[in-house]
């Protein structure tokens, strides 16, 4: 589906996991995918150590 919108679109942006690898950024099968089929610009962004944890309310 991404694929397919990417034709209107003007940009597409999607994280990567940031883990420690030979290879740089881990990639899953999105990003990869759109890198190579999309009509239009793909950002890839690493996203943050904590980026995906609920935040802590402190009273």
């Amino acid at each position: 589906m991404l694929v397919q919108r990417s034709a209107a679109a003007d940009l597409i942006v999607v994280g990567a996991h940031r883990r420690r690898s030979h290879l740089g950024l881990r990639l899953g099968r999105v990003a990869p995918t759109l890198l190579h089929h999309a009509d239009c610009p793909v950002a890839v962004v690493p996203l943050a150590a904590r980026s995906c944890e609920t935040p802590r309310l402190t009273s």
